[in-house]
């Protein structure tokens, strides 16, 4: 075996080696933002359950001179807080479009791209994909970027809007509670 033999071999390896590095890193950080969005998804829930319990429980309360207002308080703010937090579960799918895989934009690996291609398609440009670990990458690429985008401008945006508007209503229904017993007579 000549020097540019060794040579070649050792590219190969360390090609090999990128490759497995890169797979290995895909694979964590996608998975990584998995995790994150089922734990906003979580989140979302536990307030949804959350906000209709007080919502429920704070019906009754309408009726009491003393709690009226308190009440209506933490009512429409849970409210509030409900839109949020299911608005930030809630699926969203594009127009329904025909899928160019010609157009720069195009993933084939993300749902959204692909569901609207007939299947021989589909498959077609999947076994593209699959024959160019480039292409791969920057599809794994374009999926992860997708993600992130959902997480930040969605999912964690309207989730925050959720916490920050439930626990502005807490605070303000227990001043107006206060300012309610101050002011309002015993019945």
């Amino acid at each position: 075996m000549g020097k540019k033999d060794k040579e070649k071999d050792q590219n190969s390896v360390e090609v090999l080696k990128a490759d497995r590095s890169a797979d290995s890193m895909f694979r964590t950080i996608i998975g990584n933002h998995f995790r994150l969005s089922q734990m906003a998804d979580n989140k979302a829930h536990i307030m949804i359950t959350i906000c209709a319990g007080i919502i429920g429980l704070s019906v009754k309360q309408l009726f009491d001179p003393q709690l009226a207002y308190a009440a209506a308080t933490i009512i429409l703010t849970s409210l509030v807080s409900l839109f949020f937090a299911v608005y930030s579960t809630m699926p969203k799918l594009g127009a329904q479009h025909t899928s160019d895989p010609s157009d720069p934009n195009f993933n084939v690996i993300f749902f959204s791209d692909f569901v609207h291609m007939p299947y021989e398609d589909f498959e077609r440009q999947i076994e593209t994909l699959v024959r160019d670990q480039r292409q791969i990458h920057q599809s794994l690429i374009k999926d992860l970027y997708s993600l992130g985008k959902v997480l930040a401008e969605k999912k964690y945006r309207y989730l925050r809007y959720c916490y920050q508007t439930f626990l502005t209503g807490l605070v303000l229904s227990a001043v107006v509670m206060v300012i309610s017993f101050l002011v309002v007579p015993k019945p």
